[in-house]
């Protein structure tokens, strides 16, 4: 029903991007690529996808590939055009387009088949050139053309890696994905923006700072939960530049009305491996509180497992950088010699504790008591108590600050008042 020889009219503003793109596109051999048009055919008739008709899809794209590009091309003009009047044989192509297209990169770009027909710069030319042709439609009045055109891009997108977004694909290119995924954004309907915010998703490498402005604000703003969950999932914060614009935004949702928002936002850094010792001594103090200070338990497990990844990075593995740092005094008073284990976990305890800086809690005593529980708290959860017990004195004794006497509070006090009888 794609392909009927009887012509359509197209004047309306509904196809106007359709219109435009046969133009841009020409005229094209129907004869020539028969084959093609007749698996089509048989992929709308049938009720599933098979392989076969996506391994003889690609033997035709072998075969000739700029004409097998300007046939795909009105396939996905027609089913643009037809699409919600066939709803179900449209989402049929599609999803047989996206395992074709799967296909040939896993075939010719992760296993490097040879073959003297197809070069990786051909598979990277055909994602390419749908990029662009997808883009064009996002712009368009046409609601199921931005949203076919859209979903399309996410799945292209989603096969290839990051990497290659950012040094194959052409800049030109990217910058018009920016701007489809900049106008998603700023649409009203929901599945739209979070098809933006998707999209947004794989273009962190270009680091467009109006795109970054737009995601930090449906972060921040909106009032919809969904949308803040996928900005928050989108926003960067593995790079350094990220880390410094985009972590004070980022640490607000600490505090944020939706506790699966909360629990997010910790697996997040989790997952992306921040240090504590990276952050501001304010924002390490925060994660502390609010994490730990929740009401729900998903929160707190959450809480538990980021400081678990960041006291394995405290982490000890030989016994020579455990000598090294015991002679440069960077441990607790440590059992034996003999005793590797019980040196290298007061010494990890040790370098994890300075991570939270207690001794500048000292001017503030409540501060001061509820760090001092919060640590030991943390301690006993992620070494255990088992074993933990046997160095119990030697961590108690840590977590009194050592840096800072008790008394130096009262000469601060001195000092202001002699000050003071001086001015007066």
């Amino acid at each position: 029903f794609f392909f009927s020889s009887r012509r359509r009219h197209t004047r309306c503003s509904g196809v106007s991007w359709a219109r435009r793109c046969v133009q841009e596109t020409g005229t094209w051999g129907i004869k020539k690529m028969e084959r093609v048009i007749d698996i089509i055919n048989h992929v709308q008739d049938s009720t599933n996808i098979s392989n076969k008709n996506v391994y003889n899809l690609i033997e035709e794209f072998k075969k000739d590939k700029s004409g097998f590009i300007n046939t795909l091309e009105q396939v996905y003009l027609s089913i643009i055009k037809h699409g919600l009047k066939f709803k179900k044989k449209s989402d049929l192509l599609e999803k047989f387009f996206d395992k074709f297209f799967q296909n040939i990169y896993e075939t010719y770009i992760e296993n490097q088949e040879k073959d003297q027909t197809v070069n990786p710069s051909d598979v990277y030319n055909i994602f390419q050139h749908f990029l662009f042709f997808f883009s064009q439609g996002i712009d368009s009045p046409n609601v199921f053309a931005r949203n076919i055109t859209a979903k399309s891009i996410i799945s292209l997108l989603k096969i290839l890696k990051k990497k290659e977004i950012e040094e194959v694909i052409d800049k030109s290119v990217v910058n018009t994905l920016i701007n489809g995924a900049l106008s998603l954004l700023q649409l009203k309907q929901q599945n739209m923006r979070l098809m933006g915010l998707k999209i947004a998703s794989y273009l962190q490498c270009a680091q467009n700072q109006h795109l970054n402005y737009e995601i930090l604000k449906c972060m921040c703003q909106d009032d919809v939960k969904d949308l803040r969950k996928a900005a928050l999932l989108t926003i960067d914060v593995s790079s350094t530049n990220g880390l410094e614009s985009n972590f004070h935004y980022l640490i607000q949702r600490t505090r944020d009305v939706d506790s699966d928002i909360r629990s997010m936002l910790y697996r997040k850094l989790t997952k992306e491996k921040i240090p504590l010792s990276s952050l501001r001594l304010c924002d390490r103090y925060k994660l502390v509180y609010d994490g730990l200070g929740s009401r729900e338990e998903g929160v707190k497990e959450q809480t538990m497992k980021f400081f678990q990844m960041n006291f394995q990075l405290c982490e000890v593995k030989d016994e020579q950088t455990l000598t090294l740092l015991e002679d440069q005094g960077k441990t607790l008073a440590t059992p034996q010699k003999k005793d590797f284990s019980g040196r290298k976990l007061c010494l990890e305890i040790s370098r994890f504790l300075e991570v939270f800086e207690l001794e500048k809690t000292l001017l503030y005593p409540e501060i001061e008591e509820g760090m001092q529980n919060l640590a030991e708290v943390v301690l006993k959860d992620i070494i255990g108590v088992s074993n933990i017990m046997p160095f119990a004195d030697r961590v108690m004794k840590s977590l009194e600050p050592r840096s800072i006497t008790k008394e130096s509070p009262k000469k601060k006090k001195k000092k202001k008042k002699t000050l003071r009888v001086y001015c007066l």
